[in-house]
Order: structure tokens, then sequence, then C-alpha cells
């Protein structure tokens, strides 16, 4: 297939059927990179996930996200704190993903990962993201009643919010498996 050519042309090994185990529980040390886009603040708990893409890399297997990880200051300050964790429930972020990057690094190298790199790119997101949902309001309005958008709209202004004060930075990250799990 095409998509395995790439791989081996990067020198990655792409996935493999064989990387699943019989009871469907992927098989450790099987990929060479795990990606997870706008999506680890979602789950359960981050710490899960890291250790659950630890066991499925090599070492020297590469983790690469984009994530939504709170502002340091924010979690000291009353006001920012609270509007940190309504945006949570409104996005549906867990309370136990509520930390900033120093802890997030942190979880990280606990669950077998160094050379942690983060970048905010917080500027090219809420704004964007904000931008598209009234764009698709605007385009769809006469296929979906108005009142179907309100909760969409609210949205959009809680992102920009976030995006203008800084509560939350999404953040572009990519560690190495550094140790076996």
């Amino acid at each position: 297939s095409s998509a395995s050519g790439r791989a081996a042309a990067l020198g990655e090994s792409p996935a493999r059927p064989e990387a699943l185990e019989a009871d469907g529980a992927l098989s450790a040390g099987a990929f060479t990179c795990v990606v997870s886009l706008d999506s680890a603040y979602h789950y359960a708990t981050r710490e899960a996930f890291f250790r659950q893409a630890a066991m499925a890399l090599v070492v020297g297997g590469r983790l690469g996200l984009v994530d939504l990880v709170a502002d340091e200051d924010t979690l000291a300050g009353t006001f920012s704190s609270a509007l940190f964790r309504v945006a949570g429930r409104v996005f549906g972020l867990p309370g136990a993903n509520l930390y900033g990057q120093r802890v997030y690094a942190d979880k990280l190298v606990a669950a077998g990962f160094g050379n942690v790199r983060m970048v905010d790119i917080s500027a090219h997101v809420f704004d964007g993201f904000a931008d598209f949902i009234d764009r698709q309001r605007v385009t769809l309005a006469p296929l979906v009643r108005p009142v179907a958008w309100l909760r969409f709209r609210m949205v959009a202004a809680l992102l920009r919010r976030v995006g203008h004060t800084g509560v939350a930075r999404f953040m572009l990250v990519v560690a190495e498996k550094t140790r076996y799990y």
C-alpha cells in the first residue's frame, strides 16, 4: 500500500496486523510512532494513555500530540482557574486532566518518555476554530434550525475567550520513549 511505502521511505515500520494480539490488545513495542491530535485531553486520564502509548512503542519511538493544557499561572488564579474549569466541562475535559505544562511533562517522563518538547500553537487554534464554527453556521443556516446552533455559538465564544485570556494553551508535544515500560 502507499501508506506502507511512505512509512518505509521514512524509515518507519508501518502498522502491522500482527501488532494486535488475539484478544485485540496491542503488542508491546509494535509501533515507532503514536499520534493523538486534539483528543488526549478528552481521555479518562492522559496518564493511562501515556502508559499505553509507551507500551505500544519501541524504545526510541515517538509520541506526538496536539493537546489542550492549562496555563501554569491560570491554575494559581481563582477567576482564571474557574474559567478554565468551566471551559473544561463544556469541552468534555475530565477534571483529572486539569494541569499545566510542567506537570504534563512530568507525567510523560513518569510513563517512560524523555526529550519532551512542547510548542505553544494557541495563536493558530482558538480563533481559527471559532471562525470555522461561525462559517459553518452561516453556510448551513438554511438546513439547520437556529436554536440548534446556540450551543455551537456558545462554544465559539468560549474558544475566543479562552484563547484571548490565555487560561489554556494548545500545545504541540513530541516525546521519545526512552526506556522499557
